[in-house]
């Protein structure tokens, strides 16, 4: 990838990522936008993560929030130009339900002012159960967010800890409950497997106990170890043991049983939902749409033009407000690379 420097792009262009060729492609009909915003902060880390996520600075997180508003106004008038109308927003991270709802309307709102919002746009907030309050979520619901996906990942307390998630099993159950409360009729757990300690049976329960919940959607994700994650680190010094790869298939076949027999349609490797609650926005990506990526380390894919932001929170505030962008990379697609 190579490196870009300042500027606003034109035609089908993100905002500093070039322009030229497939990216400058004119419109035609109205065509769909995903947007997705990056909120990199969270209450610490946990053992297995390797996104791009920082432990929450307050001072920081606002000056956070005032750049991302103005990102999504440059990108925004970049693509002034164009016939796009945005039919997802995944607020993501990182811990987007750590900021205040305050701050998460004006972000929200920044993106109707900047962009052609579909009426029926689904509208995601990523949330953990220990940043989870009724109020603040009632209000989220009524600026807009239409759709939570809450980090449960296990309902053991034991492997909550080995995971070094801050909640307990019963922190999840009510944040579930509070959300609920709240409005929303379209949620999403994130659950995990083959982790260290876990059994078949330890599976089985926190697919029951995710099932009782009713949930609208089920994501079940399987362990990777990741470079620069506590437990890679561990595992290089034999220090952590894993499930053996026969008893992890075993839990991803176990998903495939127990959740269908539970009304869950698989429709990607790891996503399971109800029918019509498919997440509109992972399918953006399975299907090759086109979505721009804002905030820290954010990836965006447009008119024929993979780009990154700047990956540390200080150097993409950096950029968005001396430069006017924050790309930090992009690269032109071929034609063989856009159709694979």
């Amino acid at each position: 990838m190579s490196s870009t420097g300042p500027g606003t792009g034109s035609g089908s262009c993100p905002a500093g990522a070039g322009s030229g060729g497939l990216c400058g492609e004119a419109a035609g009909a109205v065509r769909p936008l995903a947007l997705y915003l990056h909120i990199p902060y969270c209450l610490s880390r946990c053992h297995y993560c390797d996104f791009n996520t920082y432990v929450l600075d307050g001072p920081q997180s606002r000056e956070y929030v005032q750049a991302l508003a103005a990102e999504i106004r440059l990108q925004g008038a970049a693509l002034a130009e164009e016939r796009r109308r945005v039919e997802t927003i995944f607020f993501g991270g990182g811990t987007p339900s750590l900021l205040p709802a305050e701050d998460l309307c004006l972000l929200l709102e920044a993106c109707r002012t900047a962009f052609a919002v579909a009426p029926e746009a689904e509208i995601t907030l990523e949330a953990n159960p220990e940043t989870v309050a009724a109020e603040a979520f009632a209000a989220l619901h009524r600026a807009g967010f239409n759709r939570v996906s809450l980090g449960v990942q296990a309902l053991h307390a034991r492997l909550l800890q080995v995971l070094g998630r801050p909640h307990t099993p019963a922190r999840a159950i009510e944040a579930f409950a509070a959300v609920r409360a709240a409005g929303f009729r379209n949620v999403n757990l994130d659950v995990m497997f083959g982790l260290p300690g876990q059994s078949l049976r330890d599976w089985r329960l926190t697919l029951e106990g995710a099932v009782s919940l009713a949930p609208e959607h089920l994501s079940t994700y399987g362990l990777t170890l990741e470079d620069g994650t506590l437990f890679a680190r561990l595992h290089r010094r034999g220090a952590l043991r894993l499930p053996a790869e026969e008893a992890h298939l075993a839990m991803y076949r176990e998903a495939l049983r127990a959740l269908p027999a539970n009304g869950y349609r698989r429709y990607e490797i790891s996503s399971f939902a109800r029918p019509g609650f498919a997440c509109r926005h992972n399918l953006t990506y399975w299907r090759q749409g086109e979505y721009l990526g804002l905030g820290a380390g954010a990836h965006g894919h447009l008119g024929g033009v993979r780009y990154m932001n700047h990956r540390p929170p200080a150097a993409y505030i950096a950029g968005v407000t001396r430069r006017g962008t924050a790309v930090a990379t992009s690269e032109r697609l071929s034609v063989v690379q856009q159709a694979e």
